[in-house]
C-alpha cells in the first residue's frame, strides 16, 4: 500500500525574516532620539526603513493618502545624527501610529540613509 507522507519541518530563521520584511525593505528600530516633526508637531519614530517610517501616537489628524512635509531626525548613537526634509504619504492609520512611504529632498540625506542601514541592519 503507498502512503503520501507530508513532512512539516519548522521555517528556519531565513524563512522568518523574508517573510517578515514583506514590505521590501528591511526595518530598524533607532536606539536613541528618533522623530519626524509634521505641521509643528513631534511624534516619535517606533521604526523606519529606507522607504517608509512608523510613527506616533498619533489620533484623528491622518487620513490614508494625505502628503505632508516632513522633518526627520535619527539621533541613534549607532551611526553620525541623520536629518533630513521631505514628504511623507500616509499608507496606515491604526491603533494609534501612523506609517507612511517618505521621499527626501536631497540626494546626500539618501547616501546617509543608505549608510545607517549598512551599518545597522547590514544591507
Amino acid at each position: 500500500m503507498n502512503e503520501l507522507v507530508t513532512i512539516i519541518r519548522p521555517p528556519d530563521l531565513k524563512a522568518k525574516m523574508r517573510a517578515a520584511e514583506r514590505r521590501g525593505a528591511p526595518r530598524a528600530v533607532p536606539v536613541g532620539s528618533a522623530y519626524v516633526t509634521i505641521n509643528t508637531k513631534r511624534y516619535r519614530i517606533g521604526d523606519w526603513s529606507r522607504l517608509g517610517l512608523k510613527f506616533g501616537p498619533v489620533e484623528n489628524e491622518f487620513e490614508l493618502g494625505m502628503v505632508v512635509p516632513i522633518d526627520v531626525v535619527i539621533d541613534d548613537f549607532r551611526v553620525q545624527r541623520i536629518q533630513f526634509h521631505g514628504f511623507l504619504t500616509v499608507l496606515r492609520v491604526l491603533n494609534g501610529e501612523a506609517a507612511g512611504r517618505y521621499n527626501c529632498r536631497e540626494g546626500t540625506d539618501a547616501a546617509r540613509i543608505d549608510h545607517y542601514f549598512r551599518v545597522v541592519v547590514g544591507q
